[in-house]
């Protein structure tokens, strides 16, 4: 997404406007784009776009059996949007809190992820967002940390799930209570 094209620029306005509709069309050649511009509406207030969003994620095969994937890298993007503050207005809680979701999905969904894969999300952006990225970033043994008892929860809620995959979440909450044991430069 190139956030000095013409077109973004258009979908920005459309999403601050609260022009759903225009947004929702916008599916048909790229989900992707009618996706995020979605989110951002719903977080401009207009409650119609988070009907639109849920529709997107029933109806559309990239959303629909993607474990989160696609969401959580549109996500990402979301949160470049308010972090650089270009097209829609400077907002680095929301763009933390985008960060966050990413970070839930690709923490346990995105196969060898690293946190060097965030380096060009401080590009361009200012330095108050660039210090809250890498706040983010700092704290991510605490995210995973926090991610492992979200999901070993989760698993838990579901009554006649196999040992094997409790036994499979509780091991990750091990590895990553063991990185922030690591972090905190604690001894076991």
């Amino acid at each position: 997404m190139d956030q000095d094209d013409p077109d973004e620029v258009k979908r920005a306005q459309l999403a601050l406007a609260g022009k759903v509709k225009a947004l929702v069309k916008l599916a048909d050649d790229d989900p992707s784009a009618a996706y995020r511009w979605l989110l951002v509406a719903s977080d401009a207030g207009f409650e119609r776009a988070d009907d639109c969003l849920s529709d997107l994620d029933e109806h559309v095969d990239l959303f629909h059996h993607d474990d989160g994937v696609a969401r959580g890298l549109i996500k990402l993007e979301v949160a470049y949007i308010y972090f650089r503050g270009t097209l829609v207005p400077l907002d680095i809680e929301r763009g933390r809190k985008y960060l966050h979701e990413y970070l839930a999905v690709a923490i346990g969904g995105i196969l060898d992820w690293s946190p060097a894969m965030l380096d060009w999300l401080v590009e361009g952006v200012p330095d108050a967002s660039r210090q809250a990225i890498a706040a983010t970033i700092e704290a991510l043994p605490f995210v995973k940390v926090s991610i492992s008892v979200e999901r070993l929860k989760q698993l838990w809620e579901i009554k006649q799930v196999p040992a094997k995959l409790l036994k499979h979440g509780l091991d990750g909450l091990q590895a990553s209570v063991d990185e922030l044991r690591a972090f905190l430069k604690l001894e076991k």
